[in-house]
């Protein structure tokens, strides 16, 4: 019977070894070998497995390995044999051939996450053997060759790519996101659902090539697509999705080894097909950091039919930080818009200020809210929708400087949005309307209006007329009488 060896929640620091394994060396012929929730960090070796070098069956789960260091192969692990990866990290390792993982023998990577690895050969990944990928995100990676992945695949290997993001990976010769060798046409390679840093994935481009490919042999892909994945914060290694990523429900359902949860437990298939990447966007623990309640948010009505997007963008303002709709004082939805850099906070509403003009008719009230995320002295465009009345014709705001209320509105459109007035302004940050003086946030309050009709008066005179007026169309009328 085959033992099993499983190494659990530890951490391997700064090791150093001359020859093989900085961090961990493990060696079975007849055993299971797992390592699970390790910490790899800063280890060097001198030949092979900055990290860790494993030889035999393995599996690596929920590890994370950074700034690991080798000469020559698998800067974060050297694997000889069989070996699964599934939700691991690999960040800032370096190598000769696999920044993250030299792997030799059949291996298969699911859920894993490579960012910023460094190498010559295979930034993420150096695969040698059939390889399958499934929901792997590779990105800010680079090598001479294979930013991303690098494969060999000998007599009888096969390689299979599904659900992947490779994006931004670099490369100084061939094959931003992936370079490989297939050694003979027998060799098959299937690719599927990715999201690739070019749309030109035909094994002969800038981000994906195939020495060897002109041999022939079966060479499959299909629904792949190139556009920004428009991860959360990669700068600071947040690779989540956001809410508009191009990457939400464009995967394969029917990849091979498709996982049931994402790289931190969320489960798959969310709404109907999965997504691409390591992360499952989930709609529900998304907080776009408004300030209001999403499921006030999801009640706004939709011009052109349902609720949830008042905008009419065709996404739900409840996920989108830049895009705010809450209720006025007279219970009416209005719906706030700024540009997708920026960020709205502190929401409120209420009623005119008592220094507001008398003259002005403010029909929703009005609202303060913060705008963050900008720079200094910024001018922020800000769109405002509210139920269609022709009436209005401004947004008041307080000059800061002058002491007076002006109506600040560059535009005022009826007819664009169906249902929709839509209101268009500025403010710049520290400027003559940003009330807080704070350099790098701009708070407003102001609301929509317009001039008051005002009924003429008449006078003593033009009353003592009037009453003389109603008193002779009266006699005449009784002398009809």
């Amino acid at each position: 019977a085959e033992d099993n060896i499983t190494i659990k929640n530890l951490v391997f620091q700064n090791g150093k070894s001359s020859s093989n394994a900085g961090g961990l060396y493990v060696h079975a012929e007849d055993a299971n070998i797992t390592i699970d929730g390790c910490e790899f960090r800063n280890n060097y070796a001198g030949n092979w497995g900055g990290g860790a070098f494993i030889d035999g069956t393995s599996t690596f789960t929920n590890n994370n390995f950074s700034g690991n260091s080798v000469i020559f192969s698998g800067g974060g692990i050297y694997a000889n044999g069989t070996s699964t990866f599934i939700n691991n990290i690999f960040s800032g390792n370096s190598a000769r051939y696999g920044g993250g993982i030299y792997a030799n023998g059949t291996s298969t990577f699911i859920n894993n996450i490579f960012n910023e690895n460094i190498v010559k050969i295979g930034g993420g990944v150096y695969a040698k053997g059939t390889s399958l990928l499934t929901n792997n995100t590779f990105s800010g990676n680079s090598a001479q060759g294979g930013g991303g992945v690098a494969f060999y695949q000998p007599a009888g290997a096969n390689l299979y790519i599904y659900n992947n993001i490779f994006w931004e990976n670099a490369q100084s010769v061939n094959g931003d996101d992936i370079y490989g060798y297939r050694e003979t046409q027998s060799n098959e390679i299937n690719i599927y659902n990715n999201d690739f840093s070019c749309d030109d994935i035909d094994g002969n481009s800038d981000c994906l090539f195939i020495n060897g490919y002109i041999n022939g042999g079966p060479y499959n892909y299909a629904n792949n697509i190139s556009e920004d994945p428009l991860f959360v914060d990669p700068d600071n290694g947040d690779f989540h999705l956001q809410p508009d990523s191009p990457c939400i429900n464009k995967g394969d359902n029917n990849a091979p080894s498709l996982p049931d949860t994402d790289f931190e437990g969320d489960n798959r298939i969310i709404e109907g097909t999965v997504d691409i990447g390591a992360d499952e966007f989930y709609l529900l623990s998304y907080d776009d950091g408004d300030s209001v309640n999403s499921s006030i948010e999801d009640g706004v009505p939709t011009p052109n039919g349902g609720s949830g997007d008042g905008n009419n963008d065709g996404i739900n303002d409840s996920i989108q930080g830049y895009v705010t709709s809450l209720k006025s004082i007279t219970d009416d939805y209005v719906t706030f818009e700024t540009g997708n850099s920026y960020q709205f906070g502190n929401f409120q509403n209420g009623q005119p200020q008592s220094d507001a003009p008398s003259g002005i008719v403010f029909p929703y009230g009005m609202f303060s809210f913060e705008i963050s995320n900008i720079n200094e002295g910024d001018t922020v465009t800000i769109k405002l929708y509210v139920p269609r009345n022709t009436n209005i014709t401004g947004y008041w705001k307080k000059n800061q400087t002058t002491g007076k209320w002006e109506n600040i509105a560059q535009s005022i459109d009826h007819n664009s949005v169906p249902g929709k007035t839509v209101i268009t302004f500025q403010l710049t940050d520290n400027g003559d309307y940003d009330e807080d003086n704070t350099l790098g946030l701009i708070l407003d309050q102001g609301g929509p209006g317009y001039p008051m009709v005002s009924v003429p008066t008449t006078g003593p005179i033009g009353t003592l007329l009037l009453f003389m007026l109603l008193g002779f169309l009266g006699l005449k009328m009784y002398k009809k009488i």
